[in-house]
């Protein structure tokens, strides 16, 4: 029978081996409620029934210690809502069964199909089979599925898959595809470039998991993005840095693999490592950034502590915040810490990602890629890839129609560089701050617009926003009194027109040319955008 105990190396994975093959393959469950005397009380009807369940064959074959995939199909006997069954993967040898897994896998079911689909981590040997020193060179044994579940007909078993199998591996490099990509090519079927089993597919699937390959990319044909991929996975392997999905906080590897050719193609070793990568649930090292994160720039702001849980080392809070400010939906101070402000920012971008539209060149328009498998707020490895991809194409999360007119109002306002400064006027030759801000915006978005004071303009028709970028506004109150003295329009992230009464001139200063010497006085600067809906209204 074998010993009672043994270490399957699965964490918590110490199983009791060994039931006998005489016992029958399909055995009834009846489900009872039961009084606290242990006397069935009830017995209640069966509420669905497995219909197949079997393990799949991997592309490159079974191997032993490598991971495998177990599906199955459910039929409802009544309207239930049944989400997930239990699967255990059972070696048999010599009439003698090895649970692999004492808590069984969990499969969740999908709604519409009513199949279901998991992954084991691990294929192993039964234990009996692998302390048997005097077996014969072809003894060989069984691989079976057992699926149950609360409500479940029946157990189910599957039919029994035979070992030690032949190991199908093929090295895959660029130009290589299989029967996905000659049905979405028209390839031949044959050549050396041609794999059988979808095996390009499946390595594009895996590299999807891991966080190497976009979704959407299993298109089972070996091309630039898939070497790319493939280099990018063995580059990260070779460094110490891991992350598990589900933490998404960076650890140390005990050790990394040595010899791994950096190269785009997927030989035995770089199988290996991605396998192994799978097995211990390692995706791509980005880690997930949360509220009260700080990165080494936070720290000297004061916001965190070196070396505590929430802070990372370097500038990767800093550059996603830059990353988010480039995208218009972060307008907070690029200061390294993970609060507030930029948790809104996240899902401001998130909302659009999801959505898979943002503002390109003034208009609005679908990436071709929509955001899922994300944790709202969080700066996930999914946001993180999407937020890059978006910045890079010079995407914008902005309501099309305000981004115009603001990005119009700045260039009008850019414009009037150099015209005269002359207290009280209002155009089109000479200009004060105010003047110059109500000429802008007739020119803008109303003709009929009238003349208004600083002040005026800041209570009536402007709204509060953290936004710093083309069209937003500062106005300055100098001495803290509650009355506007002035307002500046900001044109890019770093400059603004600024009136200037000292110089008569209206001219371009950086966005912090006042700063100081408002606060100097006892003074208040507020950021704010023009309400160009209450703009629109104004007749007078």
């Amino acid at each position: 029978m074998g010993k009672e105990w043994h270490d399957i190396n699965e964490p918590g994975g110490f199983v009791r081996s060994s039931k006998t093959a005489t016992e029958p393959r399909v055995r009834e469950i009846e489900i009872t409620d039961t009084e606290e005397c242990g006397r069935a009380k009830e017995k209640f009807p069966a509420e669905y029934r497995f219909k197949w369940v079997r393990a799949v064959e991997p592309a490159q074959g079974f191997e032993i210690d490598k991971p495998y995939e177990i599906e199955g199909e459910v039929e409802e006997l009544r309207e239930i809502k049944l989400s997930r069954v239990k699967v255990y993967p059972i070696g048999r040898y010599k009439g003698v069964e090895d649970r692999f897994y004492s808590g069984g896998i969990e499969a969740y079911i999908d709604g519409k199909s009513k199949r279901f689909r998991c992954r084991c981590r691990y294929l192993f040997e039964p234990d009996n089979y692998a302390r048997d020193n005097s077996k014969s060179e072809d003894a060989t044994w069984e691989l079976i599925i057992r699926a149950e579940g609360k409500g479940a007909e029946r157990e189910y078993e599957s039919e029994p898959l035979v070992f030690p199998r032949p190991v199908k591996f093929q090295e895959l490099r660029r130009g290589d595809y299989d029967e996905e990509g000659v049905k979405r090519y028209g390839k031949p079927e044959g050549g050396e470039e041609y794999k059988r089993n979808g095996v390009v597919q499946s390595l594009q699937r895996d590299l999807i998991l891991l966080g190497f390959l976009p979704k959407g990319s299993d298109d089972g044909a070996y091309g630039d993005k898939t070497e790319a991929a493939v280099k990018s996975f063995q580059e990260y392997a070779c460094k110490p840095e891991r992350m598990r999905r589900k933490v998404g906080k960076i650890e140390k590897a005990d050790k990394v693999p040595e010899g791994l050719e950096i190269n785009g193609v997927v030989d035995k070793r770089t199988r290996d490592e991605i396998d192994k990568w799978i097995q211990r649930e390692w995706v791509k090292p980005l880690p997930f950034l949360r509220k009260g994160d700080v990165d080494d720039e936070g720290v000297r702001n004061g916001k965190g502590k070196r070396g505590g849980d929430e802070h990372y080392e370097g500038d990767i809070v800093v550059r996603l915040q830059r990353e988010l400010q480039k995208v218009k939906a972060y307008f907070g101070k690029i200061d390294g810490w993970f609060w507030d402000k930029m948790k809104e920012a996240v899902e401001r971008f998130q909302e659009a990602a999801v959505e898979g539209k943002f503002v390109v060149n003034g208009e609005e328009k679908e990436i071709g890629e929509k955001l899922t498998g994300h944790f709202k707020g969080v700066l996930d490895a999914p946001t993180q890839e999407m937020l890059k991809k978006v910045a890079e194409m010079g995407g914008v999360v902005e309501k099309r129609e305000e981004n115009e007119l603001n990005l119009k109002y700045a260039k009008i306002m850019k414009s009037l560089v150099g015209k005269p400064y002359i207290i009280n006027a209002n155009g089109p030759d000479f200009f004060d701050c105010s003047g110059a801000a109500c000429w802008g915006i007739r020119k803008t978005a109303n003709q009929n617009f009238g003349d208004y004071t600083a002040h005026e303009l800041f209570t009536k028709f402007t709204k509060s926003t953290d936004y710093i970028g083309p069209g937003s506004l500062k106005f300055y109150d100098y001495t803290f009194d509650g009355i506007i003295d002035h307002v500046t329009t900001i044109i890019d992230n770093s400059q603004m027109v600024h009136p200037s009464s000292g110089k008569g001139v209206i001219e371009i200063r950086p966005v912090d040319y006042l700063d100081s010497y408002t606060e100097k006085r006892g003074g208040k600067i507020y950021n704010r955008v023009w309400n160009w809906e209450v703009i629109k209204e104004n007749l007078i």
